[in-house]
């Protein structure tokens, strides 16, 4: 479909990501990201999500960190308490504590409500 030219919505690139991640193809989920970044203007935090936890899940650390670091650098998508969430959750199950206290270091910017609800979910 995306060769064709036909244009999704972003909720059905969600979906196809997510499968994609889920059945471990994280390679054709970022050449799919790649892709959708080109065409699609107004990217979510949801997308990054969703391949950060790909990523996590397929024990690609530093591509997940290098996902979480584009979006920090982004001036037009912010990380949601989602995207923290799965952060830290990565990074405690991959064992690196020091990254996850420097990450929850760096929520203390973010408004408490935000905080309590990441601590909830990890």
């Amino acid at each position: 479909m995306i060769a064709s030219g036909t244009s999704l919505e972003l909720q059905t690139y969600h979906i196809i990501l997510h499968g994609l991640c889920k059945n471990h193809h994280t390679d054709e989920a970022m050449n799919l990201f790649n892709t959708i970044s080109c065409q699609k203007e107004n990217l979510e935090a949801r997308t990054f999500s969703i391949l950060i936890q790909g990523m996590f899940q397929a024990g690609k650390v530093n591509a997940a960190r290098n996902l979480f670091n584009s979006i920090l650098a982004n001036d037009v998508v912010s990380p949601d308490v989602l995207t923290y969430t799965i952060m830290m959750k990565g990074l405690i199950k991959e064992g690196l504590l020091d990254e996850f206290d420097e990450l929850f270091l760096s929520l203390k910017k973010m408004v408490t409500l935000q905080i309590l609800l990441c601590l909830s979910y990890c």
